[in-house]
C-alpha cells in the first residue's frame, strides 16, 4: 500500500521550531483519503510573521503544543506514511525535524518529495512558487493557510502522477465534504459510499443532517451544490 502524506507549516519566525500551524493531507495510491489541520502553540509568544499568514500568539495560546499533537493523533498519520512530500520541502521538513527534536520526539526516517522540483522539472511551470504553479493550473488555493496549501500541493502531485486534474473533476469526495465546513466542529464521520439510488439518498440526508447540525449557512449551502453534481 502507498501512502503519501503532503505536509505544510507555517511558523511563527524565524526559528524553525516556531511551527503555529500544519495542514496535511494523505493519499493512498493516488486517490486523497484524509486531511489534518491544527494550530500549534510554539514555544515563543515572538511573532514575526504574522503579516503573511494572519496567525498571531492570541489565536495559538490555546492550542496545543507540538509534541501534544503529536501524541494525540499526528505521529499516527505521520508513521503510516512512505513518504512525505511539501511544496519547498527541504522547508517543512527542516521545522518538522526542528521542532520534534525540540520536543524530545524521535522522527521516524521518510523519504521525501518536493513539489517545487515536480512544478519545474515535470510540469515546466516557472517560476514555481505555489501561487503561480496553481495560477496556471487553475488551482483554488488560500495562500500561506497551512490546509489550503497542503492540498494544493498534493493537488499538484496527483497531477504530476496520474496526468489529472481532481480539483477540476466536480466528483464530490469525502474530502471536499470536511473542507467545507467553516466552522469550529469538524467532520468526523461521513456515511460510507452508497451502491444503490435509495442508499444514495439516505447517504446524502444523513451527511447533510449532520452537517446541519454543526455548520453555518455558508457551509449548507455550498454541501447542497456539491451533492447536485
Amino acid at each position: 500500500m502507498s501512502r503519501v502524506l503532503v505536509i505544510d507549516f507555517e511558523t511563527a519566525n524565524i526559528s524553525a521550531t516556531s511551527a503555529c500551524a500544519i495542514g496535511a493531507i494523505l493519499i493512498e495510491n493516488n486517490e486523497i483519503i484524509q486531511q489534518y489541520f491544527s494550530f500549534i502553540k510554539p514555544p515563543s509568544k515572538v511573532f514575526q510573521f504574522s503579516y503573511i499568514h494572519g496567525i498571531t500568539w492570541e489565536k495559538v495560546k490555546d492550542a496545543p503544543t507540538f509534541k501534544e499533537m503529536w501524541d494525540k493523533d499526528f505521529s499516527k498519520l505521520y508513521e503510516s506514511a512512505n513518504l512525505i512530500v511539501g511544496h519547498n520541502i527541504q522547508f517543512d521538513a527542516r521545522v518538522m525535524k526542528a521542532t520534534a527534536e525540540h520536543h524530545q520526539i524521535t522522527l521516524p526516517a521518510k523519504p521525501t518529495e518536493c513539489t517545487v522540483k515536480i512544478a519545474r522539472n515535470q510540469l515546466k511551470i516557472t517560476p514555481a512558487k505555489l501561487n503561480n504553479v496553481c495560477d496556471v493550473l487553475k488551482i483554488p488555493l488560500t495562500h500561506h493557510e497551512a490546509l489550503s496549501d497542503s492540498l494544493a500541493s498534493a493537488y499538484i502531485y496527483l497531477h504530476a502522477k496520474t496526468g489529472e486534474k481532481p480539483w477540476l473533476t466536480g466528483k464530490p469526495t469525502s474530502l471536499q465534504y470536511e473542507l467545507i465546513t467553516d466552522d469550529e466542529v469538524p467532520i468526523k464521520a461521513l456515511p460510507k459510499k452508497s451502491k444503490t439510488p435509495d442508499d444514495l439518498e439516505q447517504s446524502k440526508k444523513a451527511l447533510i443532517d449532520t452537517i446541519s447540525s454543526n455548520n453555518s449557512e455558508k457551509s449548507k449551502a455550498l454541501l447542497a451544490s456539491l451533492l447536485k453534481k
